[in-house]
């Protein structure tokens, strides 16, 4: 399958760390992904590059999640795209206010593993999964090895 016939996939994450592992997880997936690390950046990667799903950061410096929802939906070229937001306990307020402005649903940072997360947009985008069977165990092994890392 090429690169053009891959789901493409747009993270949005103004923390380095969660944009690399969601990146590394999706592309593990078999999808096409490209990287925001704010919203600006965000809204002008999305008039240039259509993508299948956007995964958006709720809480950003400069332009939070809700704001650049409200600008993707407005803009006929990314009305219609997918938007799931990356949300922590804590980020209800935004949330809400987010799935006010039309995101089609949130992921949870602090209780989903990337791997999860990649697992479940895999899925939303009709792609199986090279690793959905095991998601528990990776899920153990990841945490696992971030114990041992601490």
């Amino acid at each position: 399958m090429s690169d053009s016939q891959r789901p493409c996939v747009l993270v949005v994450d103004d923390d380095p760390l969660i944009r690399s592992s969601c990146s590394e997880r999706l592309a593990s997936q078999g999808l096409a992904v490209e990287v925001a690390s704010d919203g600006f950046e965000a809204v002008q990667l999305a008039q240039l590059v259509r993508f299948d799903l956007i995964l958006l950061d709720v809480r950003m410096p400069h332009r939070s999640g809700s704001d650049v929802l409200r600008l993707l939906r407005a803009a006929p070229r990314t009305a219609q795209t997918k938007v799931y937001l990356l949300a922590q306990a804590g980020d209800s307020a935004l949330v809400d206010a987010a799935m006010r402005e039309g995101a089609d649903g949130v992921f949870e940072k602090d209780t989903q593993s990337t791997l999860e997360i990649a697992v479940d947009v895999a899925t939303l985008l009709g792609v199986s999964s090279v690793v959905a069977p095991s998601v528990a165990d990776a899920s153990q092994r990841e945490s696992a090895i971030d114990q041992l890392t601490k």
